[in-house]
């Protein structure tokens, strides 16, 4: 089963939000995955524990932050990454959606051709990422019949 998360990343609010002029300044602010998206991931590792298959990540990059999220996503137990990066920073939700929604149908179709760089001709820039090293199985503990 191959398995795809989608995941965005927000600025974080553990501090408060540095403003600048009427907007707040995104280059003093740390970005962190949506937690939605990280009980997403660890919802998607469970069904490959228990099925096999592979998790793909996949999220859009506008301002150049969502490296440290997509690692964060690998290292909870996503078997490769993708990262849509665009020029425009100032692309609404439909426009994110249908480049994630390209990278989706690119990837079904690359998976059937078994041509690895089908994704990567089309715009925007898609990065592909895999884990470095396999990670370690975690067993699910299932209470026993009694």
């Amino acid at each position: 089963m191959n398995i795809v998360v989608a995941v965005k990343h927000i600025p974080s609010i553990a501090d408060d939000l540095p403003v600048k002029g009427n907007n707040v300044d995104f280059d003093s602010v740390d970005f962190v995955l949506n937690f939605f998206d990280v009980q997403s991931i660890e919802q998607a590792v469970l069904i490959k524990e228990a099925v096999g298959g592979t998790i793909t990540v996949i999220g859009v990059d506008l301002i150049g932050e969502l490296d440290g999220s997509l690692h964060l996503a690998l290292a909870m137990g996503a078997d490769k990454a993708v990262k849509i990066t665009a020029d425009d920073p100032a692309a609404d939700s439909h426009q994110q959606a249908k480049w994630l929604s390209e990278a989706i149908k690119g990837r079904r179709r690359s998976a059937r051709s078994s041509q690895a760089g089908s994704a990567r001709s089309m715009k925007p820039r898609f990065r592909w990422w895999s884990a470095c090293k396999p990670r370690p199985s975690r067993r699910v503990m299932r209470p026993s019949a009694r």
